[in-house]
């Protein structure tokens, strides 16, 4: 290929890519306080699962009333650690995206292969059903149907 031919076939990729640019899907919108608070409720969920009894190595051993008693206590913590997402992000969107962001949170580590889509398809009806009235909740439906 001639130095002509291969300048002429750069400047044909710059200008397709620049045009193409327009086109790209927007950014996710997420904000700080959102994704603070997923880094905060990631925090506070490693020290419990560093240190609630419920992850204990002897937890089996226990009789089933005190197993039942530490995994109720658990998880009021764990719904402790994580009330404040609900009403630091801005929406679903903000949800969705920063808590992908910040995977641990909501266990979302498991998704290898899928796409977003499917991906909000298991987290926002699993994590926003009944809490609709939040401000991270309020309208999930629809934007997981317009995604």
């Amino acid at each position: 290929m001639s130095p002509f031919r291969f300048a002429t076939s750069l400047f044909t990729i710059a200008v397709a890519a620049t045009a193409l640019s327009g086109c790209s899907a927007p950014e996710p919108q997420t904000t700080i306080d959102c994704k603070s608070a997923f880094n905060n409720a990631g925090i506070e969920q490693a020290a419990l699962y560093r240190s609630h009894p419920f992850y204990a190595d002897d937890f089996v051993e226990l009789d089933l009333d005190t197993q039942a008693e530490i995994q109720a206590d658990e998880e009021a913590k764990w719904a402790e650690i994580v009330e404040p997402i609900y009403t630091a992000c801005d929406g679903p969107e903000d949800f969705f995206y920063s808590g992908v962001s910040i995977p641990a949170v909501f266990g979302v580590t498991s998704f290898e292969g899928l796409d977003l889509r499917e991906e909000a398809g298991f987290i926002l009806p699993s994590y926003c059903g009944g809490r609709e009235d939040t401000p991270a909740c309020e309208g999930w439906e629809e934007f997981l149907a317009g995604m």
